[in-house]
């Protein structure tokens, strides 16, 4: 398996800049957080549907420890030294995928890609390695969600991959299946990445480009806080 807890890889982009990819580790909670704060108000609230401003200890947890096998995460990251850099790492992006508790065939992969760092390739790089963790562990079907009445998401979808499922999951919502194969295929993984680049432009109801499973767990240990410490919800 290549994708395991202490995967390291080091890779150029197109501009030639280099970047490190590795398996997040509970020691990055700290250069996660860092990274949170560089989103932009706006790419925070459509991964989120709120202005969250930060990321509680609970959350980093969730984020960092993880068992490998089921729930999965790389990070990209400006190596120490590197023009661009100073003298600590720096983070620049997250994948990873969950696993569906009611199917262990399916996952959702997500990525996250601080706002100076778009559009220069690390998206792009994430998504064929978080795709290949994935395959590696028994994904099978990646699930993805749009609103009904966009017709130029099918039409991608229905152009780029055979096999493709696709059911209304409640009203004015459908939700995409895409067969994920080991190793992954070219036009599968163009499909994701021209899929998830409309999620990431707001074409999609539910942020997959974070992952709605892991929105939604984030926002339910924010709840718990909330309840724990008794704070009352800011109205964001």
């Amino acid at each position: 398996m290549k994708y395991t807890r202490d995967y390291r890889e080091r890779h150029t982009l197109d501009d030639g800049t280099l970047v490190e990819f590795r398996a997040v580790q509970p020691s990055h909670k700290a250069m996660l957080a860092q990274g949170f704060t560089r989103l932009s108000p706006e790419s925070r609230r459509r991964r989120f549907f709120t202005s969250k401003t930060g990321l509680s200890d609970e959350e980093l947890r969730y984020l960092t420890e993880f068992d490998g096998t089921d729930h999965y995460a790389l990070g990209a990251m400006l190596p120490a030294g590197e023009p661009d850099g100073d003298g600590e790492p720096e983070g620049i992006g997250v994948a990873r995928f969950v696993r569906s508790t009611s199917d262990p065939e399916t996952a959702e992969i997500s990525i996250v890609v601080v706002d100076d760092w778009q559009h220069r390739g690390v998206g792009k790089r994430l998504l064929e390695r978080i795709a290949g963790a994935a395959a590696e562990r028994g994904i099978r079907r990646i699930r993805s969600v749009a609103l009904a009445d966009n017709p130029d998401v099918r039409e991608l979808l229905e152009r780029h991959t055979e096999g493709l499922e696709v059911r209304r999951s409640e009203p004015g919502v459908v939700e995409f299946t895409f067969p994920l194969t080991m190793p992954v295929s070219e036009d599968i993984f163009e499909a994701l990445f021209s899929t998830l680049r409309l999620v990431a432009l707001g074409s999609f109801i539910v942020p997959i480009w974070f992952g709605e499973q892991t929105v939604r767990r984030l926002l339910s240990l924010g709840r718990k806080r909330e309840r724990d410490t008794g704070d009352a919800p800011d109205g964001s």
